[in-house]
Formats: structure tokens, C-alpha cells, sequence
């Protein structure tokens, strides 16, 4: 089982990572994710959380969702 990682950052992002996680998103969203450095990961919004979860169990993943602290 694959592990894919939620973190959320702020209120209104999420950052998600592991291997997979680009190609989950991408067909979650019909295009693809941009990425962020700080933390490292691919963006998402917090609305698409349950979606993506469940997208992410059904294809096999095991998720785990994190509180995130960023460095300035």
C-alpha cells in the first residue's frame, strides 16, 4: 500500500505528496497541480480534501493527513 501525505497549511491550502500523488491529482482535476516548494508538494484546495481521499483509498493508497508548519 502506498502512502500519500495531506498536510494542511493554511485555511485555504493543502499540500499533498508521495509517490502518485501528481497523477492522483491530476486525474482528480482533469489538469495538472502546480507545486510548492515550501513545504514540498503539490497544491491543492481544502474544498477537494474528501474527494481526494477517497479517490486516493479507492485507488490503493494509505493517507495520512498532517498539520504542516512552514519556514519563513
Amino acid at each position: 500500500m502506498r502512502r500519500l501525505t495531506c498536510a494542511s497549511v493554511t485555511p485555504a491550502l493543502d499540500v499533498w505528496n508521495g509517490y502518485g500523488s501528481r497523477d492522483l491529482l491530476q486525474e482528480y482535476r482533469s489538469r495538472p497541480p502546480m507545486w510548492s516548494s515550501n513545504p514540498r508538494g503539490w497544491i491543492a484546495q481544502p474544498a477537494n480534501r474528501a474527494d481526494l481521499i477517497a479517490l486516493a483509498e479507492l485507488r490503493g493508497f494509505y493517507v495520512v493527513l498532517e498539520e504542516a508548519e512552514v519556514v519563513r
